[in-house]
């Protein structure tokens, strides 16, 4: 049974409850369905919100606080998976959304969208800006798509995650690849639902921190603490019982399903709620179970725990773990996919393996690529007036050209009759991965060769004048 199952009712503090401090925003489909189940869920001390460009999809909600975003743009029929129109449509109503968010009640909003198609992908980054520029505490929540989804997709869900991590405070990942591993003996609606369910064990946790009166008090200024400007983050729920039970339930928070694990050890921030029945007291020993914890992240900058009673527990604790200050390195500033010259592209697939191995990274994807297996020539204009190259390339298709014959040439031109064996002017591994005629992995591709500045009649690579130029034939 996981942690959802195990979920108990909490008494609220009422009077903190009715403030309403944080709004869940759904973003497009997966965003809207994901809060659909929590409000349905019956959580209390939160307010709702879906923001979609598709009217219809909205209309049978039956949240109360939507909204069509984009009209004029879309005239609500969707953002037809184009991540610019997604975007563009936040952009048309960002006074809108200011308004919607302006409710003087609000201090901090979950964004939940889906990474991958067009809406939750273009509009939530600018979603979660405006958010963030009002001074709301942004938290993103995303659902990453399934591997066996097509290759562009990933990459659009993987751009859409780096946007995210890069206008929220603190973003947590759902990777739904895990669904599979997990809860693949469940009917496929239901093992979408456990998704949600790690979602609203989120705003839960985060819920239950700020409206319950805790000895060790935390409020929502703590929690401020830990998400603000936390980057990757990681919040969610652990029951324990029995011996070990403390242990036992910060291990259950630590290795919630879905999430995308990341190493507790490597966290600079961490908030810890314990709850338990007041009538089986917590030990000295069970408390010992935290500090174990604290103790193991090595660079911890900020630390709050605190507990709190709850009669329904029985012999069971709970344990809230908010943690942040991950570090995912992805930075991917990649705009131009339709480049033509065959070098930029490779530079692309690069950096989209970059990123999707980031993203992607437990799944063990083997790097894909569009571009041919072969890899062109790469002349400096010197070398144009160079008859014995021009008619070697002239000669075989592109396909037969080799590197190793190319290199060849070039160290007869420079050193005479003297060549030097070839393992000192070329990798023949690299010529190995080059010329063969199987599939080449563009993450592992090399920096093209370059002309050395020392060649007779060749400018320094760094000089602008005599850039390398790639040639067809």
């Amino acid at each position: 049974m996981d942690n959802a199952d195990k979920l108990v009712n909490f008494k609220y503090n009422k009077a903190v409850a009715q403030k309403k401090l944080i709004k869940v925003i759904g973003v497009g489909g997966a965003g809207g369905n994901a809060v659909k189940h929590i409000h349905a869920s019956g959580l209390q001390g939160v307010s709702y919100l879906l923001l979609n460009t598709d009217e219809q999809d909205l209309a049978k909600s039956g949240l109360k606080d939507v909204a069509v975003i984009g009209q004029k743009l879309t005239q609500g029929l969707g953002a037809g998976s184009k991540i610019e129109v997604g975007e563009e449509a936040a952009l048309e109503d960002r006074e809108l959304i200011h308004s919607l968010l302006d409710d003087n009640e609000t201090q901090m909003v979950f964004i939940c969208a889906g990474m991958g198609g067009g809406t939750g992908t273009g509009a939530a980054p600018v979603i979660a800006k405006i958010a963030r520029d009002m001074g709301l505490l942004t938290v993103g929540f995303i659902f990453m798509p399934f591997v066996r989804e097509e290759r562009q997709r990933m990459i659009k869900a993987a751009q859409g995650a780096e946007r995210m991590r890069q206008e929220v405070d603190s973003l947590v990942i759902i990777a739904n690849e895990n669904i599979n591993q997990v809860y693949g003996e469940l009917p496929w609606d239901e093992s979408l639902n456990k998704a949600n369910e790690i979602l609203a064990n989120a705003v839960r946790a985060i819920t239950m921190v700020i409206t319950n009166e805790m000895e060790m008090n935390q409020d929502f200024a703590d929690v401020r603490t830990t998400l603000k400007d936390g980057g990757i983050a990681h919040i969610s729920i652990g029951y324990g019982e029995g011996s070990d039970r403390v242990s036992k339930a910060i291990d259950s928070a630590l290795r919630s399903p879905l999430l995308n694990n990341d190493d507790i050890t490597t966290a600079t921030r961490l908030q810890l709620a314990i709850f338990y029945d007041p009538s089986d007291a917590l030990t000295t020993d069970e408390m010992d179970e935290i500090k174990k914890l604290t103790s193991s992240i090595r660079n911890l900058q900020n630390n709050k725990s605190g507990h709190a009673f709850n009669e329904e527990l029985g012999n069971k604790v709970m344990v809230v773990i908010i943690a942040s200050g991950f570090q995912k390195e992805a930075h991917m500033p990649m705009t131009a996919m339709d480049v033509e010259d065959y070098v930029r592209q490779t530079e692309i697939e690069k950096e989209q393996n970059k990123l999707l191995n980031q993203y992607y990274s437990e799944f063990d994807l083997e790097p894909r690529s569009s571009l041919p297996t072969f890899v062109p020539i790469v002349l400096t204009d010197d070398e144009l007036d160079r008859d014995d190259l021009i008619d070697y390339l002239d000669e075989e298709p592109a396909k037969n050209h080799s590197y190793s014959e190319v290199e060849e040439r070039r160290a007869k031109y420079k050193y005479g009759n003297q060549t030097p064996a070839m393992s000192q002017t070329l990798d023949t591994s690299k010529v190995a991965q080059r010329s063969t005629p199987t599939r080449m992995p563009s993450a592992d591709v090399e920096e093209l060769p370059s002309v050395d500045p020392t060649q007779e009649g060749a400018e320094p690579t760094p000089q602008p004048v005599n850039q390398p130029k790639i040639i067809k034939f």
